[in-house]
């Protein structure tokens, strides 16, 4: 009996030795399953949230292609003389949408749009800059009328879509508009606590207000400084947005930097954090409207911006001021990732770095232009000289100005002929190419390669 009861003791011991051990073993299971599924969650919620952020703001009544919008205002920024007549030099255009809802779809600040333009010639396809914060309403772009150099007017027109803009279009004029687009832009959901500093020249001050004013809404106490390059204060655009970043950033400082400044000073209200920069000498900086003149240099950044790490850089301008900035803030030593920059069109501005470590080396790149009677114009082409368009931009008083439009690959229009071999650094948009093919504005020679004049 007693050895009956020892064995029993031992099945009820083990019995509950076994319960116990699949207790605990689902008890720890429990946990690291509602772990698991908390995490789970989180990444849900968390990816909810960005597209609520932006992701679904752009697919928002997003479109293919070009739709109709009209111009529901137009506002002549600033104005000029040419020939003794006063026309209009800068001036914002207001489009409403005309077959797509509201509300607009978003965008980043930075991008840009097409506009497709019904000009006595035929449709005209342009790319412009978005100028104003992301709007539900309307989108802005503002446009700088392009007038042909004085001493290139032999070869170079002045611009088609920016004068049909100033002089044709109007109030209620129709226009076809395509999505934002470009990668040239400001993400204010993940550059949250990096100071940013915004370089411009000229009408290149256009995505940088669309930036700061992005930041007025969604980080208005993020540290701005906002850098503009003009020759006198008659040429500053959109002093009513400059006054708007003034008072809606909490800590922005506002450089306007004349180079040939006529002693009046830009119509902005006077702050505090607005600086009119007129001379910078050994290391002083000289506001008001009496210095002999300051240009937007590395130097004059460096002496505001300090030697603090972290900063994001934005530039579009003009081509020598980017270049000039570029390379300086290369031996400043800023690092690639954090400079990031767009020209007026096609412009030739590479990172230093990028040209040092270059696996191309100098070529020849023969120019044959079928309207002159197959001529031939020979160029020396190196790394620095940037694009085939960049190159044949340098020499235009050999080569006659080039197709283009929106200098990034997108559109096809300066697509051409070519012999030889030629590489892009990131696949082009538009496409497919054919194998003799290629798009001046994003293509480099691999070689000795010759090019088709398509203007």
């Amino acid at each position: 009996m007693s050895v009956l009861y020892f064995i029993l003791l031992i099945c009820v011991g083990a019995l509950a030795a076994y319960c116990l051990r699949e207790f605990y073993v689902r008890f720890l299971n429990y946990h690291r399953y509602e772990d698991a599924y908390l995490a789970n969650l989180n990444e849900a919620i968390e990816r909810h949230s960005e597209n609520l952020t932006f992701e679904s703001l752009v697919r928002r009544n997003s479109w293919q292609g070009l739709k109709r919008f009209k111009v529901a205002r137009k506002v002549v920024e600033t104005q000029r003389q040419v020939d003794g007549k006063q026309i209009s030099d800068i001036s914002s255009f207001y489009l409403e949408p005309l077959e797509t809802p509201l509300p607009l779809p978003g965008f980043l600040p930075g991008q840009h749009i097409s506009l497709e333009l019904d000009t006595p010639d035929g449709p005209l396809l342009r790319y412009y800059s978005l100028s104003d914060a992301p709007n539900e309403q309307h989108f802005r772009v503002s446009v700088r009328r392009a007038l042909a150099p004085p001493h290139l007017q032999e070869n170079v027109a002045d611009g088609k879509g920016s004068g049909f803009l100033h002089d044709s279009i109007e109030e209620g004029t129709e226009v076809k508009v395509g999505m934002p687009t470009g990668d040239f832009c400001l993400q204010t959901d993940i550059d949250v606590g990096t100071p940013v500093v915004l370089l411009s020249g000229g009408i290149g001050i256009t995505p940088m207000l669309s930036m700061a004013k992005a930041l007025a809404q969604a980080q208005p106490k993020r540290r701005v400084l906002m850098f503009c390059g003009i020759r006198a204060a008659v040429e500053l655009p959109m002093c009513a947005d400059i006054d708007f970043i003034a008072e809606k950033l909490a800590n922005v400082d506002v450089y306007i930097c004349m180079s040939a400044p006529d002693g009046s000073v830009p119509e902005l209200l006077p702050r505090k954090n607005v600086h009119i920069v007129t001379g910078f000498q050994d290391g002083r900086v000289i506001e008001g409207p009496d210095g002999v003149g300051c240009w937007l240099s590395i130097e004059l950044i460096k002496e505001i911006v300090g030697d603090d790490e972290g900063q994001d850089f934005f530039l579009c301008g003009p081509p020598p001021m980017m270049r000039a900035l570029v390379d300086g803030l290369y031996f400043w030593g800023q690092p690639r990732e954090k400079v990031h920059w767009e020209g007026f069109g096609p412009c030739a501005v590479n990172w230093p770095g990028d040209i040092i470590n270059s696996k191309l080396r100098p070529c020849a790149v023969s120019f044959i232009d079928p309207g002159k009677g197959n001529s031939r114009v020979y160029l020396d082409w190196r790394p620095a000289s940037g694009t085939i368009l960049d190159l044949a931009d340098s020499e235009l008083q050999k080569v006659r100005k080039l197709k283009r439009m929106c200098g990034k690959g997108f559109c096809g229009e300066c697509k051409t002929t070519y012999k030889g071999t030629v590489v892009y650094d990131k696949p082009p948009v538009f496409g497919p190419l054919k194998e003799n093919e290629c798009l001046t504005c994003c293509c480099r020679p691999d070689g000795d390669i010759v090019v088709t004049v398509n203007a």
